[in-house]
């Protein structure tokens, strides 16, 4: 955890996408502990520049106090989906400029329909997962599977899989044929192990959006900040 105890970035990337009202900038972490984390993230320039973020494996429990980590988390408007297994546990955060239509969660999953008033009239359906070493992969391919047959038009998925996709493996092909309908964005290492598996599907519908990718390297976690435009 030496790159946790450091007070920079790592690296410095090569560029970075700017905020701006003709773009939708998206950006995820697994952030290995939301609640100790918030207070620093505003210093985070990959992270606060961006529309909305997703976080996974917030550490935040059911009946934790979320006040003090929404302050922090301010201009970011949040919406949790605490776990009774806190490892599990989901954030989002999001800025005024966008208009939520919908969200829904069950456990390892959150739902958010969105739009940028200012960027185009179009929604994204956009979900958020999480699979811990301990779930079976028989058990998060099956749930998996029941949330896209009941949320068919999901345009983007971020999550950390715990599936590493530069390795050939069974669980590779499973996860590849389950999202079949969905691009892989991540072809590179995501985490200080060496493996790809925190991951960006895109849905084959956006292949008419111009999409861009970014990873950033910092002191917030064990696992690299993933960023995507759609312009």
């Amino acid at each position: 955890y030496e790159r946790l105890r450091c007070e920079e970035n790592i690296l410095e990337p090569l560029n970075s996408f700017p905020p701006s009202e003709e773009n939708l900038i998206l950006t995820f972490l697994n952030i290995r502990s939301l609640r100790g984390k918030s207070a620093s993230l505003k210093h985070h320039k990959e992270v606060y520049d961006s529309d909305v973020v997703f976080f996974a494996e917030t550490q935040i429990n059911c009946d934790s106090n979320i006040e003090e980590v929404e302050s922090n988390m301010k201009p970011f408007t949040m919406i949790f989906n605490n776990d009774t297994d806190k490892f599990k546990s989901l954030a989002i955060g999001y800025k005024e400029s966008i208009s939520i239509v919908e969200h829904e969660h069950v456990s390892g999953f959150s739902y958010l329909k969105l739009k940028k008033n200012t960027y185009c009239d179009r929604t994204f359906n956009i979900l958020l997962l999480y699979r811990s070493h301990q779930e079976t992969l028989t058990s998060f391919f099956s749930s998996l599977h029941t949330v896209l047959s009941e949320l068919p038009d999901i345009d983007i998925i971020f999550g950390d899989f715990n599936i590493d996709l530069l390795k050939e493996s069974e669980e590779k092909r499973n996860l590849l044929y389950c999202l079949q309908d969905f691009n892989p964005l991540v072809d590179f290492p995501t985490h200080v192990d060496g493996g790809a598996i925190d991951h960006i599907f895109l849905n084959s519908s956006l292949n008419d959006a111009l999409v861009d990718g970014l990873k950033f390297c910092t002191c917030l976690s064990d696992h690299d900040v993933l960023k995507i435009e759609i312009f």
